[in-house]
C-alpha cells in the first residue's frame, strides 16, 4: 500500500505556535500518514510561501510556527552556526582529501 503524500495545508494546520508545542517530523509523518522525506519537503515548500516554521534544537524537538521575532532570531542563529559548522567540516574534508587520496583523485571541485 502506498502513502500519498499529506497536503501543505495539512501540514501546516498540524503545526502549533511557539518551541514549547514543536512536533517532530515522525510526530507529524505518523499523524498525517506521509513519509520523512515528505514531511521535510512540504515544511522546506510552505517557508518558502513565506510561513514562519522553524525548528527546535532543544526539547521538545521538532517544527513549529514562530510566534514572535524573538524565537525567528533564535532560529536564526542556529542555523548560521550550522552553516558555520558545515564550512569548517567542508574545508578539513578538502584537506583530508588532498592529503590521504592518491594525486591523480587529490583535485575536488569543490
Amino acid at each position: 500500500m502506498t502513502q500519498c503524500k499529506p497536503a501543505a495545508s495539512a501540514v501546516l494546520a498540524a503545526l502549533e505556535f511557539g518551541p514549547e508545542n514543536a512536533k517532530t517530523n515522525e510526530k507529524l509523518a505518523r499523524q498525517l500518514g506521509g513519509s520523512l522525506r515528505d514531511v521535510r519537503h512540504i515544511v522546506e515548500d510552505l517557508i518558502l510561501q513565506k510561513e514562519p516554521i522553524a525548528s527546535s534544537i532543544e526539547p521538545p524537538y521538532g517544527y513549529f510556527i514562530c510566534k514572535n521575532w524573538e524565537q525567528g532570531y533564535k532560529y536564526l542563529d542556529g542555523l548560521q552556526q550550522r552553516i558555520q559548522g558545515l564550512a569548517k567540516r567542508k574545508a578539513l574534508f578538502k584537506i583530508a582529501c588532498r592529503d590521504k587520496l592518491p594525486p591523480e583523485q587529490g583535485k575536488l571541485p569543490l
